[in-house]
């Protein structure tokens, strides 16, 4: 993940080690979509964790007002 989908991980906004990189938002503009990231987020029948991780973690990359609601 992270890397092997194209994602420099060293470029990203914040350097911290988490336990799921986040959707590669910078080539797929689908995962840009604050809304749909916000449903995977939350859902905790049909995502794994990991996912959902990697929806919270593409959300605080994003870095909108939008984005930050979505994560509260």
């Amino acid at each position: 993940m992270g890397e092997t989908e194209g994602i420099d991980l060293k470029k990203l906004r914040f350097k911290t080690n988490d336990p799921a990189p986040p959707f590669n938002y910078i080539t797929d503009a689908s995962y840009r979509d604050v809304a749909r990231m916000q449903e995977i987020l939350l859902d905790n029948q049909g995502h794994s964790l990991f996912d959902r991780y990697r929806a919270m973690f593409t959300l605080r990359d994003l870095y909108t007002e939008e984005s930050c609601r979505a994560i509260c």
